[in-house]
């Protein structure tokens, strides 16, 4: 339910990304990895732990100004 929502924006998905790689580094990357195949792709494709990281931590642009 959260993560579909989540995952149709940009910082949405940053958002994921830090929640994933905070679960690998807590859990397990396989023990995560398992967990993660449940789920579906658009939600949550599978990625490498450096990619998530990557992701998380990098900044979103701000929208165009006729979106804000």
């Amino acid at each position: 339910g959260v993560a579909l929502i989540l995952s149709q924006s940009p910082r949405g998905r940053q958002v994921l990304a830090r929640l994933r790689v905070r679960m690998r580094e807590r859990y397990g990357s396989s023990r995560v990895r398992r967990v993660e195949a449940k789920i579906p792709d658009e939600v949550c494709p599978p990625a490498e732990t450096c990619d998530l990281r990557e992701l998380a931590e990098n900044p979103i642009p701000p929208p165009p100004a006729e979106l804000r």
